[in-house]
């Protein structure tokens, strides 16, 4: 439904993801085929409202969804120490977005915000086949996005300047989550919420307009600001679906992402 201003949308979907030959019979480190998995099937709602208002200065939405995914694949380890892939039960994802923004083109000024809330739960069957509901590790609630960009396209050097901020809540991990070995940073159980800043600044030519020079800086501050004990911001390392982690390098639990850098680059359009 919409009208002049504003709109109005739902989705309802079914759909299915097939379980491929590998996933069936692949022996792969050390794997037992499974022949007889079922195919997931996934069910999709959502309702979505938004605007766009003062000549298309401002503009808004809002959607809000529910999926569920039966019969999941997951990775199990067998009593004997080998591994199956089975169908393990239900996960639900529910969650909302919200993006809102402003577009002031005679200004050379436009700023956007958008939010993300998601819970992922594992509803599978414990072994007494009662209903058990715990969170999907390693997936944080919340993200928020933050842009905003200075143009200015009449000086003989036009010009672009934008500034991004990147926020991510606190990621539980750990026996409480699917990813029950995984022990966090620092056997916390999470990983800590982090908020980066980045900045790039475009420069053209009049005279050159296909020629572009931009200049990036990621990671402004150089700094997590929201964790007092950490400089570094961090996210999951190489894993298995549980958190049991093997690689060359050993026991990885978290990755350090990279701290300030600098890039410069000369384009032709």
């Amino acid at each position: 439904y919409k009208t002049k201003d504003l709109y109005f949308k739902s989705i309802s979907t079914i759909g299915s993801q097939n379980v491929s030959h590998w996933t069936r019979f692949s022996t792969a480190d050390g794997r037992i085929p499974n022949p007889s998995l079922k195919t997931e099937k996934i069910r999709y709602g959502s309702l979505t409202a938004g605007g766009v208002h003062l000549d298309k200065k401002v503009f808004w939405e809002v959607n809000t969804y529910t999926s569920y995914i039966y019969d999941v694949v997951s990775t199990v380890e067998l009593p004997n120490g080998l591994l199956q892939n089975r169908n393990t039960g239900t996960n639900k994802l529910q969650g909302s977005m919200l993006m809102a923004g402003v577009n002031f083109p005679d200004a050379g000024f436009r700023a956007s915000l958008n939010y993300t809330f998601l819970q992922a739960l594992d509803q599978g069957m414990d072994d007494d086949t009662a209903s058990v509901s715990i969170p999907l590790g390693e997936i944080s609630p919340h993200h928020m996005n933050l842009s905003m960009t200075y143009t200015r396209k009449n000086f003989v050097i036009p010009f672009s300047l934008n500034l991004r901020g990147n926020f991510v809540a606190r990621t539980p991990v750990g026996p409480a989550t699917t990813a029950t070995l995984n022990p966090g940073l620092n056997g916390s159980n999470r990983y800590p919420a982090y908020l980066i800043f980045h900045g790039s600044l475009l420069l053209t030519h009049k005279k050159f307009p296909n020629l572009q020079l931009q200049f990036s800086v990621h990671n402004i501050l150089n700094d997590n600001i929201l964790d007092a004990d950490n400089q570094d911001y961090f996210h999951p390392g190489p894993q298995l679906g549980s958190g049991s982690y093997s690689n060359i390098s050993g026991y990885i639990p978290y990755v350090p992402q990279r701290r300030r850098y600098m890039m410069l680059s000369i384009g032709y359009y």
